[in-house]
């Protein structure tokens, strides 16, 4: 690698994100990915052992990590048919569930501690 170590970025982090509560008839490849796709750069995947979870669907995400991460998102399935998709990361490391955000815990939250304990994980 020629770059600069000041060039250099880590503000992006590739995941397997597992996409929950797809109707049977929208667990494919396409949907998944156009469902994903507000999460990052989609990272195809040649095999589709490793995107069939059976009752949910998996996707490779190239993820900024400064941001807080998404936890789901409202899906128009067809005419008259919306509905809510989770999303669950897999092998994150520490991992703050009162902001969403990577690299601290909630002790250590500035979201919490300006709360003063009044803020519930939802």
């Amino acid at each position: 690698m020629d770059q600069s170590l000041k060039d250099l970025r880590f503000d992006t982090a590739v995941f397997w994100v597992q996409i929950h509560d797809l109707p049977a008839r929208k667990m494919t490849l396409e949907a998944v990915e156009g469902i994903s796709k507000p999460l990052g750069c989609i990272i195809h995947c040649s095999d589709e052992d490793e995107t069939d979870g059976r009752e949910f669907m998996r996707v490779r995400v190239e993820i900024d990590i400064m941001k807080s991460l998404s936890r789901g998102r409202r899906v128009w399935f067809g005419p008259a048919s919306d509905g809510w998709v989770s999303f669950r990361y897999e092998c994150l490391p520490v991992f703050c569930y009162m902001c969403g955000r990577l690299m601290h815990d909630a002790k250590d939250c500035d979201v919490w501690i300006c709360s003063k304990g009044t803020l519930n994980v939802q």
